[in-house]
């Protein structure tokens, strides 16, 4: 007798509490936590892996380099949701007038 094994369950995706557009939770290799969006990115700056039902990475930068076990780069939440972006001042708006 054959069994099939079902079939691997999808990372969970959750939603943003600002805009409500789902994402998915990196475990990073600081012990944080990072909400990226679902879609996989490849010029995302978060290398990732598939890891039990969850996806665990770490930010790209210029002393880790993506690939060899961390196929799948995404891109921060972040960098793109809306809601968050409506909230940002514009950089160098002071908050209160110099003069």
């Amino acid at each position: 007798m054959t069994t099939t094994r079902a079939p691997r369950p999808p990372v969970p995706l959750a939603d943003c509490r600002q805009c409500g557009e789902p994402i998915v939770f990196v475990k990073l290799d600081t012990g944080a936590t990072m909400p990226v969006n679902p879609v996989p990115n490849p010029d995302g700056n978060v290398a990732a892996r598939l890891q039990g039902r969850g996806l665990v990475g770490f930010v790209v930068s210029r002393d880790r380099l993506p690939g060899g076990f961390y196929p799948i780069r995404m891109t921060p939440h972040f960098a793109t949701c809306e809601a968050l972006r409506a909230e940002r001042k514009p950089r160098g708006t002071p908050d209160t007038p110099l003069f």
